[in-house]
């Protein structure tokens, strides 16, 4: 469609496990950004998915890493818009002591 863009979000660890698919592709308005698409993910895809993405304040978990096209982003990338084709990864970082 004229106006919209398609994305391509994989998914990682627990997000593939929470949501049964290691791919997705999204169709959201042209001129949204990462926060728009986060929030159309956190509302489609479940509880599981949500508890996985944010904390109890409605923020980024701390382990949640984002890559838009190979780029890692910080809450500061939030507001970046998106562009047909772009790709997302969600991995949650694990580590050990």
């Amino acid at each position: 469609m004229a106006g919209e863009v398609e994305i391509l979000v994989r998914l990682y660890g627990p997000f593939l496990e929470a949501v049964g698919k290691g791919e997705l592709r999204i169709s959201c308005p042209r001129l949204s950004s990462l926060r728009a698409l986060l929030e159309l993910l956190r509302q489609s895809l479940g509880e599981k998915f949500e508890a996985l993405l944010l904390n109890e304040n409605g923020n980024l978990q701390d382990d949640v890493l984002l890559l838009l096209n190979n780029k890692v982003l910080s809450i500061r990338d939030m507001d970046l818009k998106l562009n047909d084709g772009d790709e997302l990864c969600l991995i949650k970082v694990i580590s050990s002591g």
